[in-house]
């Protein structure tokens, strides 16, 4: 599971996938996946932030907001 997930674009536009930003993946409740890794390329694709700021982030944005993610 992706908490707070906010699905920015389609890789693949005719795929139900999306990449975007969200915390740490989860399952049952614990953190499992990339909790050491915040900085370095490990989603494959999206943008991983601390659970904490996904959150945030997830509460803030309203439907429709405009994203704009530079390198």
């Amino acid at each position: 599971w992706m908490p707070s997930f906010i699905g920015i674009y389609r890789p693949v536009p005719t795929s139900e996938f999306m990449n975007g930003f969200h915390g740490f993946p989860t399952r049952n409740g614990s953190n499992l996946l990339w909790t050491g890794d915040l900085g370095h390329p490990v989603t494959y694709g999206c943008v991983l932030v601390s659970s904490t700021n996904a959150l945030t982030l997830f509460d803030w944005a309203e439907l429709g907001v405009v994203v704009e993610v530079r390198a």
